[in-house]
């Protein structure tokens, strides 16, 4: 897994236990009744091969015992070299 966050990398992705930030999405989304307050996470890490990974997160309590959160996830690939362009799929 690519770690989603500061504080998960940098516990080396022993996060589980302690999800308590908008992170927990990718980690334990039981730590997301924790969030005090609306929170807002973007996210990039540069992978090998220029590969990247992003995730932008939204996140926070509706009303007392109930939150609402949401990711999106993005893994960038660039072009293969030396792929004819009739082998690739049209996107």
């Amino acid at each position: 897994m690519i770690a989603n966050g500061a504080r998960p990398t940098a516990m080396g992705e022993a996060f589980t236990a302690v999800a308590d930030d908008l992170s927990a999405v990718s980690w334990n989304p039981a730590g997301l009744g924790s969030l005090p307050s609306l929170q807002a996470m973007i996210s990039y890490a540069a992978w090998f091969a220029d590969t990247g990974f992003s995730t932008v997160s939204v996140g926070g309590p509706v009303f007392p015992g109930h939150v609402i959160a949401g990711t999106f996830y993005a893994f960038h690939v660039p072009r293969i070299a030396n792929v004819p362009e009739e082998v690739e799929a049209p996107v």
